[in-house]
């Protein structure tokens, strides 16, 4: 999959994103107008954030690898082979219940098609998602109406339209 960049028109204003080529990024970042911005990477895109949410994301990131780091040298050990050495059956292996894998895997596989979703609306309704939903302080149908001049009602609706929206792409996919 062809990897989605995304800069914003005008840093620290109303968020209006730019879709760039790898290219067309790369001469971004290198150019003047590229200094001092952030980027953060998330396999299918690269999308331009604040410098606060930018080090939270690489504390996170750096954390993560940190502890891949252990994993990596771990020894890997069957409980099967232990279980045989010392003559336990299989009935007497305990399994941990907190962890899912099937869920999840499904819950990582339904973010990714969320996020491809998101990114594959217009401007506008990715905006109005935006701000109702993914930012650290998400905006209510009200504040979002004092904004753009529209009531909050016909927000309200074109919320509903797009997560409906939403809901058919990421089944679709």
């Amino acid at each position: 999959m062809k990897k989605a960049y995304w800069v914003m028109r005008n840093p620290g204003s109303t968020a209006e994103w730019i879709e760039m080529t790898g290219k067309q990024f790369y001469d971004f970042i290198t150019s003047p107008a590229g200094k001092g911005r952030y980027f953060m990477d998330c396999d299918t895109y690269k999308i331009e954030v604040s410098s606060e949410q930018y080090r939270k994301w690489k504390l996170e990131a750096n954390h993560s690898n940190y502890l891949q780091g252990f994993e990596d040298e771990a020894l890997i050990l069957s409980l099967g082979i232990l279980a045989e050495e010392n003559d336990i059956s299989d009935d007497e292996v305990i399994a941990d219940l907190s962890v899912n894998i099937e869920d999840e895997a499904i819950k990582n596989i339904d973010m990714q098609r969320l996020s491809e979703a998101i990114l594959s609306l217009p401007d506008d309704e990715r905006w109005l998602i935006n701000e109702l939903f993914l930012r650290d302080k998400p905006k209510t149908e009200q504040e979002i109406g004092k904004v753009t001049g529209i009531s909050q009602q016909a927000i309200h609706k074109r919320k509903n339209k797009i997560l409906k929206k939403l809901k058919l792409l990421v089944v679709k996919r």
